[in-house]
């Protein structure tokens, strides 16, 4: 049951990050923190499983 819940989640990722990323590697921290979570998104760079790039006006 676990498992079928987790590839929902992961299809919709992918296709939210299709449909509003031309390069889905990178994410805008606010979209980051609308699709997983302010807290998740924090933790995963407190444990250096991200890290954010900075370009003009824009952290992600």
């Amino acid at each position: 049951m676990y498992g079928v819940f987790v590839k929902d989640v992961a299809a919709e990722v992918v296709h939210l990050l299709k449909k509003d990323e031309a390069d889905p590697e990178y994410i805008s921290q606010r979209k980051a923190y609308e699709i997983f979570g302010r807290r998740n998104v924090e933790r995963w760079r407190r444990q250096g499983k991200v890290s954010p790039c900075k370009r003009p006006g824009k952290l992600e």
